[in-house]
């Protein structure tokens, strides 16, 4: 089946996203909708398709009950969550979660703080991830020195 990557771009919907459309390769990109994502349909659908490695949800106003669903997405190398709506208790799930093959998480601009960067950086459950990109989440500036955790991260943004 051959998908082409598609952006949903300010389109006014409602019922079910049809996610296959939004499949590019090993990526899975929506970004920018009027539509309020069903993140366990989406999940499942990921669940079904361990060939996807990629998730870029940005923009689609994903808060913290969300990632208890994406947080069972062990295939996820990559995981992008820019502009969404995570808080700490959205990066504490994150932490918690069974991302184990992740190695870039990109979540600027979701009003994490101190305390949900504090449970990113303390995590063991992400014992791959070398690129964390926290820009613009209210973060003191002593935590961008202070790699606590198992985490062994290349690059901090």
């Amino acid at each position: 089946m051959r998908c082409q990557l598609k952006y949903l771009h300010s389109i006014l919907t409602e019922g079910k996203v049809d996610f296959s459309e939004y499949v590019h390769n090993q990526a899975l990109t929506i970004s920018d909708i009027n539509t309020k994502i069903n993140v366990k349909e989406l999940a499942n659908f990921l669940q079904s398709k361990k060939d996807i490695k990629e998730l870029n949800l940005i923009n689609v106003e994903v808060d913290s009950k969300d990632i208890k669903e994406l947080g069972k997405l062990t295939h996820l190398t990559s995981l992008t969550l820019r502009n969404n709506k995570l808080g700490f208790e959205g990066a504490g799930y994150i932490g918690q979660g069974n991302l184990p093959n992740l190695t870039l998480l990109e979540i600027s601009n979701n009003h994490i703080g101190d305390i949900g960067f504090a449970f990113l950086i303390g995590s063991k459950r992400l014992p791959n991830l070398t690129l964390l990109n926290v820009e613009n989440n209210n973060i003191v500036g002593v935590w961008r020195h202070h790699y606590g955790g198992d985490i062994a991260l290349k690059n901090l943004t």
